[in-house]
């Protein structure tokens, strides 16, 4: 009599004039209750939350999602890491891009929506892609100079300079400067100096195009001055870390003037090949060809060979040997046709 069944306390009833009745809430009530909360809640500086699947809570700042994986910054225990399969729905308090499994890029304040699902969701807030590495120019100078008194007089000077800006797998520009000045019992043996320009375009995986200007001179070749203008394609045949090969064939436009007076110019054939290897630590081998042929005659030609040993002192110094052999097949007169360089340089390294 007047008592109070079961029946009515689960179903939320309380005794009539009861103020203290025990009243339970379905948790699909309290679920709605807190997905209207956070509705209303939205842009008044309510931080994001997560809610997962298994009711849990979670409530910060989105960071980003990626690979599966949410960060989350909370104030109470920084940035955690979530499982975005275990999370069952997001709200924002900014929208923030979304990256979907098609490629469309959405923005969204709420996950899910009608139209996207969490599983469609493979990105969210990305990290923007890293700024490209800035090009800087990067390059050695090696300089040297050699002097023996005795039974024989004998003076070297040299210096090497290049340098190169690069954009990897794009192009690359590169400059050099090369010169040489000896004599031997008051005789000239070298006098020489050469400046030039090279632009390479990448147009395959290996394959590329260039452009090349250069011009110099070489007094005792009877040389006044040397110019030349070319263009080509070449290819790296070996690329490996250590080891690079690669050719070149081109045509090139070259004018001399002699110091007589007299001048010639020819179209040219051109071949190049460079090879580089490194054959112990901070040791490095490195080896140029270069020949130059009359387009209408092959047996006119002139052709320079450079072999380098390089061998590192600390991380922008090295000490440099260096074999040069330049050969014309038709020297000026009262000239070898073979001109040999030995030196040794001291080399310093600068940029990255």
């Amino acid at each position: 009599m007047g008592g109070l069944s079961n029946e009515g306390i689960a179903s939320g009833e309380s005794p009539e004039g009861n103020d203290e009745g025990d009243v339970r809430v379905r948790p699909g009530i309290c679920a709605a209750l807190m997905a209207a909360m956070l509705i209303l809640l939205r842009g008044t500086g309510f931080p994001d939350t997560v809610i997962m699947s298994n009711g849990d809570q979670l409530t910060g700042q989105v960071v980003t999602m990626a690979e599966g994986r949410l960060a989350l910054e909370t104030e109470y225990a920084g940035i955690i890491d979530i499982d975005w399969a275990e999370a069952a729905s997001l709200w924002l308090e900014e929208p923030l891009p979304a990256v979907l499994a098609d490629e469309r890029e959405q923005w969204v304040d709420a996950l899910p929506t009608q139209e996207i699902a969490l599983s469609d969701v493979v990105a969210l807030a990305p990290p923007p892609p890293p700024a490209p590495a800035p090009v800087r120019w990067k390059g050695r100078v090696d300089f040297g100079w050699a002097r023996a008194e005795g039974n024989r007089n004998t003076d070297l000077g040299t210096l090497t300079a290049f340098a190169e800006r690069a954009r990897p797998e794009r192009d690359r520009l590169s400059l050099l400067l090369d010169a040489a000045r000896g004599s031997s019992e008051g005789e000239e043996t070298a006098n020489r100096a050469r400046a030039e320009g090279k632009f390479d375009r990448r147009t395959g995986e290996r394959a590329y195009r260039y452009l090349l200007a250069g011009a110099g001179y070489d007094r005792v070749r009877d040389i006044e001055l040397r110019v030349e203008v070319g263009a080509g394609v070449g290819r790296t045949l070996v690329e490996k870390p250590g080891h690079l090969l690669s050719a070149e064939i081109g045509a090139s436009f070259v004018r001399d003037a002699f110091e007589s007076g007299e001048s010639e110019s020819d179209l040219k054939l051109r071949l190049g090949e460079t090879w580089q290897r490194k054959v112990g630590t901070g040791t490095e081998l490195r080896q140029t060809l270069s020949l130059l042929s009359a387009a209408d005659e092959l047996g006119d030609y002139t052709a320079e060979f450079v072999l380098a040993l390089s061998h590192r002192l600390t991380d922008r110094v090295s000490l440099v040997s260096k074999l040069v052999n330049s050969y014309d097949s038709r020297p000026a007169p009262g000239t070898k046709r073979n001109d040999f360089t030995v030196a040794t340089q001291l080399g310093v390294a600068f940029g990255d």
